[in-house]
């Protein structure tokens, strides 16, 4: 049976496409290699580690699991290619980034994959500026590359081959059609903290306590009588992450109800049952917008890319932070957004896109 490599490095960007593996189990031998911060000789940085609930909801469908070096620190150099790959074996390698990541070797890598005729498929890092630098890893670190849908591939057409431009979508997201939806909370999800010392001073409006104030989330709360879950990024060069859980909660006034959330086993649920989503500029605010809960994008909070005409991208102001939730509440919701920004997302089909451009290279 043909066999496959996928290589796993960042949690955060792998977790967008492991809903493909028991999909490509189905048809492959699977081998999976787990390097970098996925390496469990990597210490988690957060308080649940997501690895440890993925090895049993899809590493066990694997033929092999390969666990390589890890990235102990920010700025690790580690050599990906060792006596563990053997190249030659398979007909197809997944990496899940499209960075050329030269810390992992990722350049030498791919010449030895070329070298022996087996072509790499780079996947989407997540949203991002629209950047003919985006995909410089185009021919140096993979052949291909799944963007999330079709609005980057019109894009990036104007600047690559558009045979090797290919559609993936988010397939995790998939799972999102199966979720019942209660009104339980407000979700703000976060980007960068004040207290980030270099994180503070690429976006203007990291989270602090003039983020609540300007945004009228407690506002909001009070009004629908509703508590507030912060949803904070666990980083590997801030791995305090208590640290940072002390500075949300200051940020807040004592009679608002907030509960602060790290890492969680069930994202999914935790976008499910909140009644309105204030987000950063994520790749995770697709997720409710893909299942019709109103959802602001704060302007200036991280890369805004594929919300670029998204109509719930506003300014840090409270007056226009509810207009866009409140125009939302209404039809027509975002499904032409949706449509055209995540191949799949509409009717949660994305992991179908993906194994069929999986196929399709394969030959199958």
């Amino acid at each position: 049976m043909t066999k496959i490599l996928i290589i796993l490095t960042v949690n955060r960007i792998c977790e967008k496409i492991l809903d493909i593996i028991p999909m490509l189990a189905k048809q492959y031998n699977i081998d999976i290699y787990n390097v970098g911060e996925m390496s469990s000789k990597s210490a988690w940085y957060g308080d649940y580690d997501p690895r440890i609930k993925w090895g049993a909801s899809y590493f066990k469908h694997a033929n092999r699991i390969i666990d390589g070096d890890p990235f102990v620190n920010q700025g690790d150099r580690i050599k990906i290619l060792n006596d563990e790959i053997k190249i030659n074996e398979y007909s197809l390698v997944i990496y899940d980034d499209n960075r050329l990541m030269p810390q992992l070797d990722m350049p030498r890598f791919y010449k030895e994959c070329k070298r022996k005729k087996v072509p790499v498929v780079g996947n989407s890092h997540g949203n991002w500026e629209f950047d003919p630098n985006y995909l410089i890893g185009l021919n140096n670190v993979y052949d291909y590359v799944m963007l999330l849908g079709q609005k980057e591939k019109n894009y990036y057409s104007n600047f690559y081959d558009k045979s090797r431009l290919l559609c993936g979508g988010i397939p995790s997201n998939d799972a999102l059609i199966n979720l019942k939806k209660e009104k339980k909370h407000i979700l703000i999800i976060l980007n960068f903290l004040g207290n980030h010392s270099e994180g503070s001073k690429l976006f203007e409006n990291y989270f602090d306590r003039n983020f609540v104030v300007k945004s009228g989330i407690e506002k909001l709360s009070k009004k629908l009588n509703l508590p507030i879950v912060v949803k904070q990024k666990t980083r590997l060069d801030d791995k305090n992450y208590e640290k940072n859980v002390q500075f949300i909660k200051k940020a807040f006034s004592y009679d608002i109800k907030v509960e602060i959330i790290s890492d969680t086993y069930d994202i999914d649920n935790l976008i499910a049952n909140s009644a309105f989503v204030i987000s950063a500029a994520s790749t995770l605010a697709f997720k409710p917008i893909q299942v019709g809960i109103p959802t602001c994008v704060i302007n200036r909070t991280g890369q805004i890319g594929n919300f670029h005409d998204f109509i719930g991208l506003s300014e840090l102001d409270e007056y226009n932070i509810i207009k866009v939730l409140n125009r939302q509440l209404k039809p027509p919701h975002n499904s032409y957004f949706i449509e055209n920004t995540i191949t799949g997302g509409g009717n949660f089909t994305s992991s179908e896109s993906y194994i069929n451009s999986i196929n399709q290279i394969i030959g199958n």
